[in-house]
């Protein structure tokens, strides 16, 4: 698979912000590790998750899976059959790739960004990020 974001958000309460750095420094190389300031909205609520939940987006921003604890541990099979779902089926519909032909080798659906909330988002967040999840486990 190639073309498959992910990121971690940490919260935003001071425990986990007194943590970022360890958190930082435990993360795989190249994937961002993002701290939502205590003034901004909690993301999570607009996202309706929670700590430890695992978000997938496809390439057109929408969710496509919101898995939650304990099925969002990791070693669980549920997050990679998440992920290789939404690469390889349609999912969504999406018709992101026939408005782009240079995209044409990619799947119809891909995983755009994977959230593994430690807790806290990004300053920004687009708002096709903030749709409805199409599937919980």
């Amino acid at each position: 698979m190639s073309d498959v974001s992910f990121m971690i958000v940490n919260e935003r309460d001071a425990h986990s912000r007194a943590m970022y750095w360890e958190l930082k420094r435990r993360a795989p190389s190249g994937i961002p590790v993002y701290q939502q300031s205590p003034f901004q909205d909690d993301v999570w609520e607009a996202l309706d998750g929670d700590k430890d939940d695992f978000l997938v987006y496809d390439r057109c921003g929408l969710l496509t899976f919101h898995i939650v604890l304990p099925y969002s541990f990791l070693h669980s099979p549920y997050i990679e059959a998440a992920i290789r779902a939404t690469y390889h089926k349609n999912i969504c519909n999406c018709s992101f790739i026939s408005s782009f032909s240079f995209l044409a080798p990619f799947p119809p659906c891909f995983p755009l960004i994977s959230l593994y909330p430690f807790r806290s988002p990004p300053p920004l967040l687009p708002s096709t990020l903030l749709s409805p999840p199409r599937f919980t486990l």
